[in-house]
């Protein structure tokens, strides 16, 4: 998971705008256990795409994170 983060941490950089690449950055931040990274992608995400299908869910591991982490 590790790498993969990597790997979407780099498409970030090249497609900040991209709701969909900081959502799998996330999920992939969140599987390596880097929470920061995880809650700052949901974040992004939900700024970009707040009425994309998948915000609730969004909402809901962002809330899981920052109890987790908080």
């Amino acid at each position: 998971y590790q790498k993969a983060e990597e790997a979407y941490e780099k498409l970030v950089a090249l497609t900040p705008r991209d709701p969909n690449v900081q959502l799998e950055l996330a999920q992939a931040a969140q599987q390596s256990g880097d929470s920061v990274t995880a809650i700052e992608a949901f974040e992004r995400f939900l700024k970009l795409a707040p009425d994309d299908p998948s915000a609730p869910i969004v909402r809901e591991q962002l809330k899981q994170l920052r109890t987790a982490s908080g």
